[in-house]
């Protein structure tokens, strides 16, 4: 469960109710804690035009991190799934675009993917993917950012990043469903495994974790 840009471990814990649901479920969870970049704040490296200097792999720190609690706590290394916030979203997107993907699924919420390696996304592995954000997010922008105005880097809007998966994956089914609140979710399946995309679009909220 990884935290937003200049959060902490200790915050993305007390804002979502894994440690508990953990403990319901008998999984495992993690919290890790990002790198500090040269101004002393906490992210997780997914190419931020002001991080392009910050040499961090996190894929590779993660990689090994997911590897040794598999080994340690005796888990299955083909159940590692990623979740986060913000740059925890975008994190746990990047993860699931590597070329060698170890992560089994994810569940990204306010994230998206920069268009510097989420264009012509081709995903390696059949990676189920469960997204939420917010039309009125300003943060993460539901229409993406590709002139790059507010500074982070190009970034492609939601409904291209579902696109990108849905298309990648083959899915060749899919739905729009109205939930309470206004809040539309968006499936597509394939008749030929159980993979799927998940986008919760949410119409108010801002930039905030859902909580009930």
């Amino acid at each position: 469960v990884f935290h937003g840009f200049t959060d902490s471990a200790a915050g993305i814990r007390s804002t979502t109710e894994f440690t508990s649901i953990a403990r319901q479920r008998g999984w495992v969870v993690a919290y890790p804690e990002g790198s500090r970049d040269a101004k002393g704040r906490t992210f997780f490296q997914v190419g931020y035009d002001f991080h392009r200097e910050e040499k961090v792999d996190d894929v590779r720190a993660l990689r090994e991190l997911a590897g040794r609690l598999a080994r340690d706590l005796d888990l299955d290394a083909r159940a590692i799934f990623a979740t986060g916030f913000s740059n925890g979203g975008d994190v746990s997107y990047y993860l699931a675009a590597q070329t060698e993907p170890f992560v089994a699924a994810i569940a990204p919420v306010g994230g998206t993917m920069m268009s510097s390696w989420g264009l012509g996304l081709r995903p390696a592995a059949r990676i189920p993917v469960l997204a939420v954000n917010r039309v009125d997010d300003t943060t993460t922008r539901w229409a993406g950012d590709p002139m790059n105005r507010d500074g982070w880097g190009a970034y492609l809007p939601v409904e291209d990043v579902r696109k990108a998966w849905v298309g990648g994956l083959g899915l060749e089914r899919s739905e729009v469903k109205v939930l309470a609140g206004g809040i539309r979710r968006h499936r597509a399946s394939t008749s030929k495994d159980g993979c799927e995309v998940l986008l919760y679009e949410m119409p108010t909220g801002g930039h905030r974790w859902p909580v009930n």
